[in-house]
Parts: structure tokens; C-alpha cells; sequence
């Protein structure tokens, strides 16, 4: 009897190739927004290409180096659910989040505040839920 499979491999190859994009394409495009309303459009056009310059090589190296790793081990013990994926890129969301403020400030951040905790924990929870979508992982495994 063959073991029932929830994930197939290609879509979490293509998952992990998509699903980084979408964290800075959001931030990009709020940001962005933001400057609009403030009466500048070409620092807009700067923010938001600034948010994808910086952005996309760390959410990319997290995803293939956390994210997918962990889903493969999950599909292989048959446990893989959005559920305990999206757990896991939220919690993985504070430490990308102060490794990539550590990268942009060349040293420690000297206070973690709440804000960016909760920040950072949405935008991982928004990751994770992007790549599950797109792997089409089932919520919950029953």
C-alpha cells in the first residue's frame, strides 16, 4: 500500500521559487503608497525599488535555506499542512526580519521593539501563507 502523498515535488519547487517575491513586492507597494500620497513619485519608485533590491536575496536565501528544507521534511514523515508551515516561516519572520535590519545597519539593532516584532511575524506568516497557496498544501492534514 502506498503511502498517501499531501505535496508533490514540483510545486514546492515552484513555491519556493515564487513565494519569496511577495513579502517585498507588499512592502514595496505600501511603501511606496505611502511616499505617493506624500506628493513624491520618484522616491516612490526609489522605495519600492529599493524594498525589491534589498528584500528579495534575503527572503530568497530563508526560503531555500529554512523554509523549503522544512517542508521537505515534513511531506517525507507525511505531516506536511499549511498549518505547520505557516507556523514555522512566523516564527522564522523575527530572525530574518533583525538579520536583515543587522545587514542594513552593519551591526545589532540596539532594541527590539514590538512593532517590528509584530511586523516581522505578519510578513512571515504572509510568506509562509504564499507559499503554501501556491504549493497548494492542505490546511490541516484530515
Amino acid at each position: 500500500m502506498k503511502k498517501y502523498e499531501i505535496q508533490h515535488r514540483e510545486s514546492l519547487k515552484q513555491s519556493a521559487s515564487i513565494s519569496p517575491l511577495v513579502v517585498p513586492l507588499i512592502i514595496g507597494i505600501v511603501y511606496g503608497t505611502v511616499i505617493v500620497f506624500q506628493g513624491d513619485i520618484t522616491g516612490a519608485f526609489a522605495m519600492f525599488f529599493l524594498c525589491l533590491m534589498f528584500g528579495l536575496p534575503l527572503t530568497y536565501t530563508i526560503t531555500f535555506a529554512l523554509v523549503l528544507p522544512m517542508a521537505i521534511f515534513l511531506r517525507k514523515i507525511n505531516a506536511l499542512t499549511s498549518l505547520k508551515l505557516c507556523l514555522w516561516c512566523t516564527l522564522i519572520g523575527p530572525v530574518a526580519f533583525y538579520l536583515y535590519i543587522y545587514l542594513l545597519n552593519s551591526g545589532p539593532e540596539r532594541m527590539f521593539d514590538i512593532y517590528g516584532i509584530i511586523f516581522s511575524l505578519i510578513c512571515g506568516f504572509i510568506s509562509g501563507g504564499a507559499f503554501c497557496v501556491i504549493a497548494r498544501i492542505r490546511i490541516s492534514a484530515n
